[in-house]
């Protein structure tokens, strides 16, 4: 069996399934609609009292982020709407009734094009299943009381399942469900437990099983894994502790070439939690702050004031190092109420991002004044998604020199001369790269787009997603003609797409001629160790040969000699 990595390491024990709130949960009829809305009233209270419990005595920064956010959407007016109208209207259950909206706002987050917002359908079915479990009087989740070592087997888990584990016996957990970028793969790198998603037909081949072995890194596992196995899994096991003694020794090194070659790890972040935690884990700035929680969370657009605060702390948290803010990304396939974006067709290819923005300049003028604002407290950057021509990036830049001209005019400082930049994430801006490289300041090639936008595939679908591929040859095409563009008008190259963290691919993109690579805090030091182990000459020396290629494979045969 083989699923998806979403925390590395090895790991074998007790196979543990969890039970799924949810599935426990069949249609029913109320008969006594008002006392189940009063009883609505008395469970969100309880909910949001022990979100806030779980947030005072959390681990890390990161568990005990996500336990606000968990609390404020328990709290959200529109979640509780729609229980209640369930409830009236439907004649539904307490408990059907909160099923049906978390199911609902499940699907609308499952149906999000970007995979970080996609997967935070997990994160709703969390603050649900807390609801079921007062309501019918059941253990939301007991992984603290154990005395053995167990593997967590599940159709899924939610982050507090996951913040409650206990290390000492759970030695890893592995889905059916979930993605690489969710709350609880975030949560499994954070406390350092290994982690595999996406298997199919899990709970099904494990029924009839006692133990189980796994290795987060590749995905692979074992059913009731032989003596050898088990043998073969402790050696891996004492050299991870090794490998991350080692890796803790470059936190603080420079990202320098064996043949001197400067370039630069920086980290990819939504929250202040995430720039304190980039920041601990020695990244030379951030390639990528997602700005679109911002406008996710509430049920208004939120105020160039909040916005500024935001900015400007993170500045301030990062000092003198970068921080590239991508201006507003969002869609026609997300659910923004405020915005009365109309339901599209095709919303991957539809209006969102700079085409919202360049149409909604209120909102945009906001967004970018804030930046403006905030870029008087450290080196921030202004980056602009979803860039497809010339045209755009000139309209945008107008746009900003409105917001500099508004903001000159009521004496408020910024930096007259922040760099503005471009992802790279559309086939044509890679082809037209030498044209646009003229508009900007910068690029940073977001390879997950990219990816899916040149071979036309969509990763998540499991009946293509083999089609999926960092090494695919037109894409290594389209990056090399992004860099080529780049380097003809003297500006920097960076990429902030899940390809940068890829290993085996570091020395070909420093081979190529990127100059920064944006990840995730988890990856830093080893993609770091492994710019500092490589050579930019060898690894030219090996382009040509790879450009000629003609599928993965041989691309893979030739990165296995650097």
């Amino acid at each position: 069996m083989i699923g998806r990595s979403a925390s590395p390491g090895f790991a074998y024990g007790k196979i543990l399934v969890l039970e799924d709130l949810l599935d426990s949960v069949e249609e029913s009829k109320t008969g006594t609609p008002s006392e189940d809305i009063t009883k609505l009233i008395e469970v969100t209270s309880k909910v949001i009292e022990e979100l806030n419990e779980l947030s005072k005595n959390s681990e890390s920064k990161d568990q005990k982020e996500i336990f606000e956010a968990h609390s404020m959407l328990a709290n959200d007016p529109g979640f509780k709407k729609e229980i209640i109208k369930n409830i009236e209207k439907s004649n539904f259950s307490l408990a059907f009734a909160v099923k049906s909206a978390g199911l609902k706002y499940m699907a609308q987050f499952e149906a999000l094009e970007d995979d970080y917002f996609k997967e935070r359908a997990l994160d709703i079915k969390d603050i649900t299943c807390r609801f079921l479990s007062i309501i019918l009087d059941r253990p939301f989740s007991n992984l603290k009381n154990l005395n053995e070592n167990v593997i967590l087997v599940g159709k899924d888990l939610t982050p507090s399942q996951t913040s409650q584990i206990n290390k000492e016996f759970v030695k890893g957990f592995i889905t059916e469900l979930g993605g690489v970028t969710s709350h609880t793969a975030i949560i499994a790198r954070t406390i350092q437990v290994p982690a595999i998603v996406g298997v199919k037909n899990l709970i099904e081949n494990v029924l009839d099983k006692k133990s189980i072995a796994m290795d987060g890194l590749s995905g692979k596992i074992h059913l009731d894994p032989s003596e050898e196995t088990i043998s073969l899994w402790n050696d891996e096991i004492v050299k991870e502790k090794e490998l991350r003694r080692i890796l803790d020794n470059y936190k603080n090194k420079e990202s320098i070439t064996s043949d001197g070659e400067k370039l630069s790890v920086l980290g990819n972040i939504s929250s202040i939690d995430d720039a304190k935690s980039v920041s601990e884990a020695g990244a030379e700035g951030v390639g990528l702050l997602r700005t679109e929680f911002l406008f996710m969370e509430t049920n208004s657009a939120p105020s160039e004031e909040k916005q500024y605060q935001f900015y400007k702390e993170i500045a301030e948290i990062m000092g003198t190092r970068p921080v590239t803010i991508r201006t507003l990304d969002i869609g026609g396939d997300k659910e923004v109420s405020y915005l009365n974006l109309e339901k599209e067709d095709n919303p991957f290819l539809g209006y969102r991002a700079i085409r919202i923005c360049l149409d909604r300049v209120d909102l945009f003028k906001d967004q970018l004044r804030a930046i403006l604002r905030a870029s008087a407290y450290g080196n921030l950057k202004i980056m602009l998604p979803m860039i497809a021509t010339c045209s755009e990036i000139r309209k945008a830049k107008v746009i900003i020199e409105e917001c500099k001209t508004e903001l000159r005019e009521k004496g408020i400082s910024f930096n007259e001369s922040i760099p503005v930049g471009i992802m790279i994430e559309i086939p044509a801006a890679a082809i037209m790269a030498d044209q646009l490289a003229k508009e900007v300041d910068f690029f940073s090639i977001g390879t997950n787009d990219l990816i899916q936008y040149t071979i036309a595939v969509d990763r998540m679908n499991d009946k293509i997603a083999d089609l999926y591929s960092f090494y695919d040859p037109s894409v290594i095409r389209l990056i090399k003609m992004t860099i080529d563009g780049a380097r003809k008008s003297g500006i920097e190259v960076g990429m902030c797409g899940s390809m940068a963290s890829e290993l085996t691919l570091t020395e070909l993109l420093v081979g190529l001629g990127l100059t920064s690579f944006s990840v995730t805090s988890g990856s830093v030091t080893s993609v770091r160790k492994n710019i500092i182990e490589s050579s930019k000459k060898n690894a030219q020396e090996l382009i040509p040969e790879i450009l000629e290629s003609t599928d993965r494979e041989s691309i893979l045969a030739a990165l296995e000699r650097l």
